[in-house]
């Protein structure tokens, strides 16, 4: 496999893929990824023309430090911010500041600088800080706006600023400003208008496309409703990463707005003295001013028939929002990642890219009349690869589609799709291949393929037997992720297109059989 035209492949792919984003986005626009996207693309142009033997490794260079360690950076940063990992997260910004210093990312450090300080109490110099940085023209300006009224608890304050804004509707195409929003007006006990915008904003595609915004604001919204078993239902799928005090605290809310105030406070007591001063206090002024309970005709019928529908979508995307599933830990996955690694370093002894070698190990040679009675190849193919980039590229698309798909089926049912997948890619490969002379076929991409096929054709079940704007996204990226491995296999001559067809479509019709199986019953 070619490095020079793969790392231009994947680099100029997701420049094209970042660049379709924000011209889509309904959000503001990034404009500091918008440059680097296009100046890469130009850069790519011109090194292809000018040093077409090492374009690759020039501009793939510079996209992984420019694009993807900063992506994945990001990634990490609102993972160790949720979790309250703030020493983390105050590394990784700084890091970020350097790597993408634009849209706000270069200011991040004092917003993650003032969460460290309310997490350990330092309220008056949080609320210092926050307030230097307070303005609306960046996410992270509105950022610190947000997490002021959390460390103050002045959601009145918060409500009535955007409402009387002038460029309110600009404000709120911002997802976290949005969640905050909804959050003010259920605080101030405007419930029957919470639900109202809630609707509107949805029915609009208004929403936030990060799953962990997104469902931290249909929860928040459903617990200062009152609905209990849907906020424990949305704990247990995208806000699984929350803390468990921050989880106690919402499923506390939503007992208190429920009626049911001594359960609440009883949920809350263990949590007051817990290692974080910051939701400490948000527990203790909880417990001090608890929120109304919801009266019997607070909220009219279009409001109750909002929150069925809430309940009803969230159990959906518990059962098909598949990549975004944290039910089952993805134990398997790891297992084949480590097999696969361990044959491979088997394999450099004799030359993982010595075709002698390879057939020695257990490659499948076709035709198979080459080598009579030896059916065992067919098996011990998909666990051989052709040099440390086809290894390594088929080890990402294992961990990133096999976690995904081990997480929403269980292990039993991930590892039948991917040996069965793996096994008739390699078995009924002689059969349509129109090679001339004899191929050597090695790689686990037949199984990867049936693991990609399976995920699409689940989710597209779940898309048909229900509406989610989660599982639609899913769904698109999906599609996006199958258009681009026929691009790159087009495009690639060493790699087997027809292998990939026939695994993804072994591992669709898995797919489309469990899918259906989940659409006629509920766990």
């Amino acid at each position: 496999m070619d490095a020079n035209n793969l790392l231009q492949w994947l680099s100029g792919t997701s420049c094209v893929l970042l660049l379709l984003r924000f011209a889509f986005a309904r959000t503001d626009r990034a404009w500091g990824w918008i440059v680097v996207a296009g100046l890469l693309l130009v850069a790519l142009a011109l090194a292809r023309m000018l040093i077409p033997a090492t374009a690759g490794y020039a501009v793939g260079t510079a996209w992984v430090l420019l694009v993807l360690l900063p992506s994945l950076g990001s990634r990490l940063l609102m993972w160790a911010i949720t979790r309250r990992r703030h020493g983390l997260a105050l590394g990784l910004s700084r890091a970020l500041a350097v790597a993408h210093p634009w849209d706000g990312w270069r200011e991040q450090p004092r917003l993650v600088h003032a969460m460290a300080l309310h997490d350990v109490g330092r309220f008056d110099e949080s609320v210092q800080l926050l307030q230097s940085l307070r303005r609306t023209d960046s996410p992270l300006g509105r950022g610190a706006i947000l997490f002021q009224a959390r460390v103050t608890g002045d959601w009145t304050g918060l409500r009535r600023w955007i409402d009387e804004h002038p460029g309110r509707d600009r404000l709120l195409r911002d997802g976290n400003l949005l969640s905050g929003y909804l959050r003010a007006l259920g605080e101030t006990g405007e419930r029957q208008a919470m639900v109202d915008r809630y609707r509107e904003f949805v029915a609009a595609g208004r929403t936030p496309q990060h799953a962990l915004v997104a469902g931290l604001m249909t929860m928040q919204v459903a617990a200062l409703a009152g609905r209990v078993a849907t906020v424990e239902q949305l704990m247990q799928q995208s806000l699984d990463s929350l803390p468990p005090d921050a989880k106690q605290y919402w499923l506390a809310s939503a007992e208190q707005v429920a009626g049911h105030p001594e359960a609440a406070a009883e949920r809350l007591q263990p949590f007051t003295d817990g290692p974080g001063a910051g939701m400490n206090r948000a527990i203790e002024r909880r417990l001090a001013t608890p929120l109304p309970p919801l009266e019997p005709d607070e909220l009219d019928r279009d409001a109750l028939t909002v929150l069925d529908e809430l309940a009803d979508t969230a159990e959906h995307e518990r059962r098909f929002a598949a990549l975004t599933s944290t039910r089952r830990p993805a134990r398997a996955t790891w297992f084949l990642v480590v097999l696969i690694a361990a044959v491979f370093a088997l394999e450099t002894r004799g030359g993982s890219e010595n075709i002698d070698n390879l057939i020695a190990m257990g490659a499948l040679v076709v035709p198979t009349e080459l080598r009579p009675g030896e059916t065992w190849r067919l098996f011990t193919a998909g666990f051989l690869h052709f040099g440390p980039w086809h290894v390594g590229l088929n080890l990402a698309g294992l961990l990133i589609l096999g976690r995904w798909l081990e997480r929403a089926w269980g292990s039993a049912r991930f590892l039948a799709c991917y040996l069965v997948s793996t096994l008739a890619s390699t078995a009924l490969f002689p059969l349509f291949s129109t090679a001339t002379t004899h191929t050597v076929l090695v790689g686990a991409s037949g199984g990867i393929m049936g693991l990609l096929g399976a995920l699409l054709c689940f989710v597209l079940v779940g898309r048909l037997s229900g509406r989610s704007a989660l599982v639609s996204r899913q769904l698109g990226l999906l599609l996006l992720l199958v258009a681009m491995q026929v691009v790159f296999d087009s495009t690639t001559p060493i790699v087997s297109s027809t292998c990939h067809m026939i695994g993804m479509a072994v591992g669709a019709l898995f797919g489309l059989a469990v899918g259906l199986s989940v659409a006629r019953r509920r766990d």
